[in-house]
C-alpha cells in the first residue's frame, strides 16, 4: 500500500509564462509557498510573449500525425523548420524518433484528441475563472 501523498510546504516553479504562472499561482491557492524564477527576470516575456500567451482549445490533435514523417524529410537541413531533426549517434535521439514516429499513426492520433480536448476545456474553463478573480482584486491580466 502507497503511504498518503503530503503536499509540499514550498515549491520553486522555473518559467513565468503562462504555464509557469497558472501553476504557480494554483499552488499558491492551495496554500503552498511558491517562488516563481525566470531566466529574463518577468513574467510573459519568453515564450509566452512571443506566442501572446495564447491557448486554443480547438487545436486539439496532437502535433504528431501521419503528414509529419514526411514534412520532417523535407525540413531535413532548413533553420526554418518547425521540426528540426539534427540526427547523431545517439541511441536515446533515435529511441525517441521511433517513439515520436509510432505516435503518427492516425490511430494513435485518434486516441490522444479525446484527453486533449477535455484538458483544453477545463484549461478554458480556470482561465476563464482566473479573469474573474483578477477583476475582482483589481489585478491586470498576464
Amino acid at each position: 500500500m502507497t503511504p498518503p501523498q503530503t503536499a509540499p510546504e514550498t515549491v520553486i516553479v522555473v518559467g513565468a509564462g503562462i504555464a509557469g504562472v497558472s501553476t504557480a499561482y494554483e499552488l499558491a491557492l492551495r496554500g503552498v509557498k511558491v517562488t516563481l524564477i525566470d531566466q529574463r527576470g518577468g513574467a510573459g516575456e519568453g515564450t509566452s510573449y512571443a506566442n501572446g500567451g495564447q491557448l486554443s482549445a480547438c487545436e486539439v490533435a496532437p502535433w504528431a500525425g501521419p503528414e509529419i514523417p514526411w514534412l520532417v524529410l523535407k525540413w531535413l537541413g532548413r533553420d526554418d523548420a518547425p521540426f528540426r531533426l539534427r540526427p547523431k549517434m545517439d541511441p536515446e535521439q533515435w529511441l525517441w524518433l521511433m517513439r515520436f514516429l509510432m505516435r503518427c499513426r492516425t490511430s494513435a492520433r485518434r486516441e490522444r484528441i479525446g484527453p486533449n480536448l477535455e484538458l483544453a476545456l477545463l484549461t478554458r474553463a480556470r482561465l476563464g475563472a482566473y479573469e474573474e478573480e483578477f477583476v475582482q482584486a483589481g489585478a491586470a491580466l498576464l
